[in-house]
């Protein structure tokens, strides 16, 4: 499987934006929250399972979004089962390294 991804640099900082392919450019609505999945921070560089793996393990901060990715990362133990919130109707994650 392939995500769309981004890197943001801050000093020798990494914050990894990672999504399911599908999602990018739509945006999403419950009501009253809006969230909009854009190439501008969820990028639209193309990755591998083994690079989104090596990606987080370098990133102080992870944020995902979709089915397939929060999926994934689960089932590599990236993050709890319980790790994802649903925000309109989206499946995501955040990971911090403290």
């Amino acid at each position: 499987m392939k995500f769309y991804y981004k890197l943001h640099k801050s000093g020798s900082d990494i914050l990894l934006a990672v999504s399911d392919m599908d999602l990018v450019g739509k945006s999403f609505s419950d009501g009253e929250v809006v969230f909009s999945v854009t190439s501008e921070f969820y990028g639209n560089s193309v990755a591998s399972e083994k690079e989104i793996i090596s990606f987080v393990k370098n990133a102080v901060m992870v944020n995902a979004v979709g089915k397939n990715i929060v999926s994934f990362l689960k089932d590599n133990e990236l993050i709890a089962e319980n790790g994802a919130k649903i925000i309109c109707g989206l499946p995501h994650a955040q990971i911090f390294v403290i």
